[in-house]
């Protein structure tokens, strides 16, 4: 089964088709980030099942019944819930993710902000972090762990406020008709910083994330949008001009009460 251009579902196995370099990349950060869901119990990650830089083909585990959280229907406290623990999962991640100095690739400047670098996961986003229930259950699984291609480059380091604007950013870009069902955007973010703060260094570190959070937004209207047909940028309208207004009002007494 062909998923994208660059994933094939062999049996139990997804194959991902890329850049030898990137590939490499994304296995070494797919095998520590492994580690540090087992040890914490807040996620896991697909199992690597092999590499082949000649051929340009990572192989890993196919989870059945994958669904991205922005997508999954569950009742309100159960998704909150969910959402709060990716905040907290990714707050892990940024604390333990440790990359050898020849895989550590800054952010473009317009991307980072001096005094908060990490290693990245890169694409952390409704998509990539996914849902499966087994038994009742709800267990986060985090995929695809390299750079999206929307900036460019491959990159994994940098600023902890690009992964946290990033998954933001993405609950508030959908379409009008999306946007309005369902629990409330903004609710869904502070949830998500809620998790996150919970084991985060001190509210100082996270001086500036709303101007952050508004500066990507414009970075993604000025490089992402102009390019889209006229009906979709209109149904995607307002839901990116809320992020602004969330970007604008998350000050640190939100922060506080997170």
């Amino acid at each position: 089964m062909q998923l994208t251009p660059n994933l094939v579902i062999r049996g139990h196995v997804v194959e991902k088709r890329g850049p030898p370099r990137a590939l490499r990349i994304e296995a070494e950060k797919m095998q520590r980030a492994a580690a540090i869901g087992k040890a914490s119990g807040l996620f896991r990650v697909p199992e690597l099942v092999g590499l082949d830089l000649e051929e340009g083909v990572l192989r890993m585990e196919y989870v059945r019944g994958l669904r991205g959280i922005r997508r999954v229907r569950l009742p309100t406290d159960r998704y909150l819930r969910a959402i709060e623990q990716a905040g907290e999962a990714l707050c892990r991640i940024h604390r333990d993710l440790a990359l050898p100095s020849e895989f550590r690739l800054s952010l473009p400047d317009e991307l980072d902000h001096v005094g908060t670098g990490v290693c990245l996961h890169g694409d952390y986003s409704g998509e990539n972090v996914c849902v499966v229930e087994r038994e009742g259950k709800i267990q986060l699984v985090v995929i695809d762990w390299q750079t999206t291609p929307r900036i460019g480059i491959v990159a994994t380091y940098g600023t902890r406020y690009f992964d946290i604007g990033w998954f933001i950013g993405n609950l508030f870009r959908k379409p009008v008709y999306k946007y309005l069902a369902g629990p409330a955007v903004e609710k869904a973010a502070l949830s998500f910083l809620r998790g996150y703060m919970r084991n985060a260094p001190g509210r100082d570190h996270f001086c500036g994330l709303g101007e952050y959070l508004e500066r990507l937004c414009d970075y993604r209207l000025e490089n992402h949008e102009k390019g889209l047909f006229f009906l979709k940028r209109m149904l995607l309208s307002p839901g990116l001009g809320a992020w602004k207004t969330f970007a604008r009002t998350l000050d640190a007494r939100t922060l506080e009460n997170a």
